[in-house]
């Protein structure tokens, strides 16, 4: 209750200081106008407006609304005022802010015909951006984005690993993936597959945040991963629509992979509602060929096994995607949002009814045992999530506003684990079956609050609070030949409450300051029916947020962070039902596991912004890992727990979109990790150090082409009891834009040299000894061709510039900087 008290007095002291500097408001200047088309005398929705200091530096700024019209207000003063539109002429104009009100006559645009005609349909951007606070990747702007889905793209994020189990890390640190400024609750297999069933074209950009501010749910020591979908801002009905297809054959294993998928995107907006409707259905296999290997002493003498499978996966997804939003008046917006993702996931042999793994078992070098086994696992997995979301804005001028969202989740799964196993030596044969049902559901509710408005000049203060309940139901079933049934049932609540306040505060025209405090409790209550155990937690902890930014020059900009992260266990990793991988190998979860807490720092400088070196590091303690044991019959174990500490140093370098020629531009980024583990015990510690890297080539062709080569690549690495070995691979887009961009011809190519693979090895020190071996080949190489349809009218395609103001952005509001009006 001690440190419940001390947050509470904190975010007091927040609203108390906010409270007071309200008076800092008298005297200023209001300035209200409106923006207007030359042409047609109508609204220009959405214009940027933004007032200068006569050296050009940026003072405040915010988006007109849906009306052309918008309010401000600065300190009085002699300032410039800006007025930027993507499609027309920028207006700049001189400003005489007297206090008081002022209202200034209507502001007209020019069309800019030759930006018109260059961008036809799209506005270029940099493939990668680096900002203060993040790393933006536009994705909308590669050519991969045609024909892929939002996991293959994520793969290609600068420092973004995602392994075979979906789980997605930054920088080696396990991340929070949220959409569109809202968490995604998912994780593992469900978050991989909600991305497989976001087709690529429909990703606007990725935000890299390895350090987010206290307003962001504490969750992932690494961060938060932001995507970012398009928005469509073109009047009355409009939409894409695409398909793709194809494989390819590996002679190797004499089979083929294929993929294939269809999406639609409509949208219709007026002036007082949008309504939007995505639509995806797709179909992709993957292989994958496993050798898994022990060697161990016995007392009748060295054993020595051998597994060698090889699988095929095959994923089915669909996703529905249904949103409306209603603009009450300027100053009210309510909306909903409904997704309703669903996959099918299917592992077997390539060829179904025959055995798709071997297993022999020697001792001192004689063949004592030889199984053959039938792999045959389904996963059904249906997805609900709905938000209802308002926004009051009080105050645009001081970009003041509330906004409210209540959001539901809803995962139910089904998941069959079918093994035979055939033991052909020694006979006679015998026929062993193990299936392994497990039903869960997953049930999230929260309720959340966020407050935001510029207190006096150029200060952000925000607070909020959040509610959110999860629970999960498992319902396990094993049965094995002439073994009894074993039922399990597991079932586990979460309750999180969380508050927050933060303030950032332009210290200087170069320096920016932003500081938070976010308290979370959390109670847990995990029961294991069927062992009758129960497992009751609760806490309370405390995530204080800084940041510092100095920017000397428009060539130079320095930044300084420190934030405290959780990772609280997944729900598979709590779940103590077994998996099997093969004859003699299962991974199973642990209800015992304590959340992972992490303290995290970093300092960055931008040049040019295009390149980028940054320094970090991390100290984790109750790290989440998978602990291995053998038995003396030679069944292997991997079991979720608490391994113990772990420090992280990293340094990072990146070059952003570098133009090489008129033609050609290039994307580098590199990073070194430094990695220090203790386990809980104290008796073993493993160092290592990885790199990662990620190169892309983008070639801007006439005739309206379009090519990117890609590549990225890791070191080995030492994680926990585990050494993994390097991996790399390489993809190849090209893309053709028709019918002034209207039409999308593309090919993509994926795992050029079929180099994809991983190998592990367990630390001997942590087995007793035992050697192990794990090595993975995938099988991933497909050649892909899309076709795409843009419809709708073109004239209105404009999209805000709100949150191109460099500056302003710095203070961190919850928009993307300070003014960004009603957001519409």
């Amino acid at each position: 209750m001690k440190q419940f008290r001390i947050i509470m007095a904190s975010i007091a002291a927040i609203l108390i200081f906010s409270s007071s500097a309200r008076a800092a408001r008298q005297g200023m200047s209001v300035i209200s106008g409106t923006v207007i088309e030359a042409v047609t005398g109508q609204p220009a929705s959405y214009a940027t407006v933004a007032v200068l200091q006569l050296d050009s530096t940026v003072v405040t700024g915010l988006a007109a609304d849906n009306k052309g019209e918008w309010t401000l207000s600065v300190q009085p003063g002699q300032y410039l005022l800006r007025i930027s539109l993507i499609g027309f002429k920028d207006v700049t104009m001189s400003l005489n802010a007297k206090e008081g009100s002022v209202t200034l006559d209507p502001i007209a645009l020019e069309e800019d015909a030759q930006m018109l005609e260059g961008a036809r349909l799209t506005e270029r951007q940099s493939l990668v951006e680096m900002k203060i606070d993040k790393v933006v990747m536009n994705v909308s702007q590669s050519a991969f984005s045609q024909g892929t889905t939002a996991l293959e793209l994520l793969k290609k994020a600068p420092g973004v690993t995602v392994d075979k189990d979906g789980n997605v890390k930054l920088n080696g640190k396990s991340v929070s993936v949220w959409i569109d400024g809202r968490p995604s609750h998912l994780d593992g297999k469900s978050l991989e597959a909600m991305l497989r069933s976001t087709e690529g074209g429909s990703i606007d950009k990725f935000e890299l945040m390895d350090n987010p501010s206290a307003k962001y749910d504490a969750s992932g020591q690494g961060g938060i991963i932001n995507i970012k979908t398009k928005k469509n801002f073109k009047a009355g009905f409009s939409g894409d629509l695409g398909v793709n297809g194809g494989g390819m054959y590996f002679g190797a294993i004499d089979n083929a992979v294929m993929k294939g998928s269809a999406w639609t995107n409509l949208s219709y907006r007026t002036d007082k509602s949008h309504t939007f409707v995505n639509l995806y259905g797709g179909l992709e296999d993957t292989g994958i060929a496993i050798d898994n290997e022990l060697t161990f002493a016995t007392e009748a003498g060295s054993l020595m096994q051998d597994a060698e499978s090889l699988y095929k996966n095959r994923y089915q997804n669909y996703n529905l995607k249904i949103g409306r939003d209603w603009f009450i008046d300027s100053k009210n917006t309510i909306g909903f949002i409904a997704t309703v993702p669903g996959s099918e996931v299917k592992m077997t042999g390539f060829d179904e009814g025959k055995a798709s793994s071997f297993t022999t078992q020697k001792l001192n070098g004689t063949l004592i045992d030889n199984v053959e086994s039938r792999v045959n696992d389904s996963d059904h997995d249906t997805q609900f999530s709905g938000n209802l979301n308002y926004t009051h804005v009080f105050d645009e001028a001081r970009s003041s506003e509330i906004t409210a969202n209540i959001d539901y989740y809803r995962t139910a799964g089904s998941t069959v684990n079918r093994i035979s196993d055939m033991k052909t030596f020694p006979e006679p044969m015998t026929e062993t079956h193990r299936i392994v049902n497990t039903d869960n559901t997953i049930d999230i509710y929260s309720a959340k609050l966020d407050y935001q408005s510029v207190l006096w000049g150029e200060t952000m203060f925000e607070a909020g609070g959040k509610w959110a309940l999860s629970m999960t139901d498992n319902n396990m079933l094993f049965t094995q030949t002439e073994s009894a049934d074993i039922h399990t049932f597991f079932n586990y609540r979460e309750h999180i409450g969380a508050i927050y306040g933060t303030l950032a505060m332009q210290l200087s025209p170069k320096l920016s300051g932003k500081i938070g405090l976010r308290g979370e409790y959390t109670n847990t209550f995990g029961d294991w029916k069927s062992s009758g155990e129960q497992i009751h937690r609760d806490f309370l902890n405390v995530f204080p947020t800084f940041y510092l930014g100095y920017v000397p020059s428009q060539k130079l900009m320095l930044s300084a962070s420190y934030t405290r992260r959780i990772d609280r266990p997944r729900y598979e990793q709590l779940n103590p039902s077994k998996t099997y991988v093969d004859a003699y190998t299962y991974t199973v979860g642990n209800p015992d596991i304590l959340p992972q807490l992490s303290d995290n720092f970093s300092l960055s400088a931008m040049i040019a912004q295009r390149f980028s070196i940054s320094l970090g590091g991390m100290h984790s303690k109750d790290l989440i890992n998978q602990d291995p044991s053998y038995t003396p019959d030679g069944i292997k174990t991997l079991t979720w727990s608490n391994f113990g500490t772990m420090r992280m140093g990293y340094v990072a370098f990146g070059i952003a979109a570098l133009p090489v020629t008129k033609w050609l531009e290039w994307t580098l980024n590199l990073s070194g990790i430094a990695t220090s583990s203790t386990n809980k015990s104290g008796d073993y510690d493993s160092k290592g150090m990885f790199g990662n890297g990620y190169t892309c080539l983008t070639m801007t062709l006439p005739k309206d082409w379009k090519v990117e080569l890609d590549a990225y690549g890791s070191t080995p690495m030492t994680f926990g009891y585990f050494k993994i070995g390097g991996n790399w691979a390489s993809s190849l887009a090209v893309k053709k834009n028709l019918l002034d961009n209207r039409m999308v011809l593309s090919l993509d190519i994926q795992d050029i040299f079929r180099s994809q693979r991983t190998n592990i090895d367990i630390d001997p020190a942590a087995i007793g000894g035992a050697i192990s071996y794990i090595g993975q080949q995938y099988y991933n190489q497909k050649a892909v061709i899309g076709l795409s349809w843009n419809f709708g009218q073109a004239k209105h395609v404009r999209q805000r510039k709100v949150g191109n103001l460099e500056e302003a952005s710095r203070l961190g509001g919850s928009g993307n900087g300070i003014g960004t009006g009603t957001g519409k």
